[in-house]
């Protein structure tokens, strides 16, 4: 409600430089969510749909990253399409269109940001892009929106030039990481955040910046404010219901990755790692926070949900071992997806009696046993191409 209001005094007013909520003058956010609702109320008028706008939009534009990444990552559009797919059906996607906030904004253009970066190893103008994507993401919330991205390609710059072909002659560290072109980056966050800062210290003086910079960023890690009383394993159990469906591939596979490095105990440069990098040290960074919300881990989504996609296509084309852990991932996931159900419908229409309850469970956990055992006559689900 809070957001909305922003959005419909922004609209009202058109004052697209200055954001009020019911308390006056506001700085805790930047504008880039506010003026995509701005226009939604333009469309749609000041209604539900012009507040979920910036959802709608930002929705689609992951939906478009995730799956142009995978195709780019691994030359597969099956593996990209897969993993859009995952991330439209997972309960994390629909509670941000449903309870519309920030967060959407956030994990399509850092989502973005990676893909202009994949683009840049053929095109190194969409370099360009990339940093453009990142500043836009600075300012829907915060220094996240470039360490995000920054976090995901960084650990394999620093090892290989970006874009580089494999068997390339190792270069000098200062190379490598120029590969990314920093100095262009910081002229186009310059170009894209600078005029947002100039009204913010006009209005607020030099608190609005800072706000900004630190309280948004590393003063979120620190600060005490949100703080709440849970662990550092936060984030991993809430993974397990907002990654759903896909959470149980992503587990497997993060499982087969950690048992290859135990055996090899190295890791060769690899772009394709990016997507690991990008879930794991995000994750670490929002886990150490004393600060918790569950809406965090879904930033997460398109790296979590390419690894599955990923691995689920290899195991297409694996041995007969790897087909029947696909076939009890399928059971477990329609299993997972049945106790859900039952739970909602428990929570929205509670049977009148016992016998009403064990209808809907056994109704539920039916379905998807009957595809299980069907699958085990058929070609696994995803079938190979």
């Amino acid at each position: 409600a809070q957001y909305a209001e922003i959005g419909r005094r922004l609209y009202d007013s058109r004052t697209w430089g200055h954001l009020e909520d019911n308390f006056g003058p506001y700085h805790a956010k930047g504008p880039v969510t506010f003026w995509v609702m701005a226009a939604g109320f333009a469309l749609f008028d000041q209604t539900s749909v012009g507040v979920r706008f910036p959802a709608l939009v930002f929705g689609a534009l992951l939906l478009l990253a995730t799956a142009r990444i995978g195709r780019l990552l691994w030359g597969s559009v099956r593996t990209g399409l897969l993993a859009a797919g995952f991330v439209g059906a997972s309960l994390g996607f629909h509670l941000m269109v449903a309870d519309p906030k920030i967060d959407m904004g956030l994990t399509a253009l850092t989502a973005a940001a990676v893909w202009m970066a994949l683009e840049a190893r053929v095109r190194r103008g969409w370099m360009a892009f990339s940093w453009m994507f990142m500043g836009l993401a600075f300012l829907t919330k915060g220094p996240i929106g470039i360490c995000a991205p920054l976090a995901a390609l960084v650990p394999e710059v620093s090892r290989r030039p970006w874009g580089a072909a494999p068997g390339t002659p190792n270069q000098s560290f200062l190379h490598r990481v120029m590969s990314l072109r920093p100095l262009l980056g910081v002229a186009v966050l310059a170009a894209v955040i600078g005029p947002w800062f100039l009204q913010l210290h006009a209005r607020f003086g030099a608190e609005g910046p800072l706000f900004q910079l630190w309280e948004q960023g590393v003063g979120r890690l620190l600060s005490d404010d949100f703080a709440n009383r849970t662990t550092p394993a936060f984030y991993l159990h809430t993974a397990l219901w907002a990654f759903s469906p896909f959470v149980l591939v992503l587990a497997y596979d993060l499982f087969e990755r950690f048992s290859a490095f135990i055996r090899e105990r190295r890791l060769q440069p690899d772009e394709t790692r990016i997507v690991l990098w990008w879930l794991v040290i995000v994750l670490a960074v929002i886990s150490i926070a004393r600060g918790k919300l569950p809406q965090y881990v879904f930033w997460l989504l398109p790296p979590g949900a390419l690894l599955a996609a990923r691995r689920l296509t290899l195991m297409e084309v694996e041995s007969a071992r790897a087909l029947g852990t696909l076939r009890w991932i399928q059971l477990a996931m329609g299993v997972l997806a049945a106790g859900f159900g039952v739970f909602v419908l428990r929570a929205a229409f509670p049977p009148g009696t016992a016998g009403g309850f064990a209808f809907w469970s056994v109704l539920l956990f039916a379905v998807p046993i009957g595809a299980w055992l069907l699958s085990s006559r058929t070609r696994p689900i995803m079938g190979v191409a």
